[in-house]
């Protein structure tokens, strides 16, 4: 055993092993360790999960992800559209995960994903930056068919017609994760379009009680709802008895990225946790 070398190993042990890692080590370390590391990495299986918020494409270390990707690939300029074809094309087709990153992201990239990567369960979309809002259409969140999670970072102009897309056209949707300020409009939406809903986060969000009561009367299907950080209401008895049937109730202590995506775990064996900051 001792005189083994790690490009010995049977290609199916290395694949079990890079599926657990992420796009940073994946596209820049294992390709170029041996041949056989090389041809293990370009299994789908290795590429179900698609976060590249992770990657560091802000160069606040250095070297930053895009001098990295440029040395080792030999390319002269970088672009998040060349890195998304790259990536999405090792997956074939059967992602179920994809978190994008906040920076350079654009209409386009969102439109490209929606066609490559149909069979979609978990979506993360970054903040909605000016140009991204006056262009991004609902309905795009109609072409993810097996969509279950959705990761915001903020709320969109557009969340109401998000909502609306997204009971008529994903009918497996169970978990939603947003922050921002959430006013009477938006939980009579969360009720009216999500009243299935199963796991909900708006830690970090303006909530008032009397909003929260529309949540909690409209989505009885809740098991996990996290408040962490919430300002706008007060946890009272009132409160407390409403949301006793909620397996998960947490408005304060608890990691608010952890919880969500439980369901992804669950999901699939495939999924990796997708760490929102």
């Amino acid at each position: 055993m001792k005189d083994r070398k790690c490009e010995d190993l049977e290609i199916d042990c290395l694949i079990n092993v890079f599926r657990r890692l992420g796009l940073e080590d994946m596209l820049l370390g294992v390709p170029f360790v041996c041949k056989s590391w090389y041809k293990a990495s370009t299994d789908p299986l290795c590429w179900k999960v698609l976060d590249f918020h992770s990657i560091n494409l802000l160069g606040r270390k250095m070297p930053s992800f895009e001098e990295r990707f440029i040395r080792e690939y030999c390319i002269w300029n970088f672009s998040l559209m060349g890195l998304l074809k790259l990536v999405v094309a090792r997956s074939r087709g059967s992602a179920v995960a994809l978190r994008f990153p906040s920076r350079y992201l654009d209409l386009e990239h969102i439109v490209y994903v929606s066609d490559e990567c149909p069979a979609l369960k978990c979506l993360g979309l970054p903040w909605f930056n000016y140009g991204l809002r006056c262009k991004f259409n609902p309905e795009l969140l109609g072409r993810w068919k097996h969509l279950e999670i959705l990761l915001l970072e903020d709320i969109p102009d557009s969340i109401t017609e998000m909502l609306q897309v997204i009971s008529s056209h994903c009918k497996n949707f169970v978990g939603l994760q947003l922050r921002g300020y959430v006013d009477y409009n938006l939980a009579s939406a969360f009720a009216t379009y999500l009243p299935k809903i199963k796991y909900l986060n708006l830690s970090f969000s303006f909530l008032s009680k009397e909003n929260l009561m529309v949540i909690l009367e409209g989505c009885k299907d809740l098991e996990l709802l996290y408040l962490r950080n919430c300002v706008g209401f007060d946890l009272d008895e009132v409160i407390l008895k409403k949301a006793s049937h909620i397996r998960d109730f947490n408005c304060k202590g608890f990691n608010v990225d952890v919880g969500i995506l439980k369901r992804a775990s669950q999901l699939q064996e495939d999924f990796k946790i997708l760490i929102m900051i």
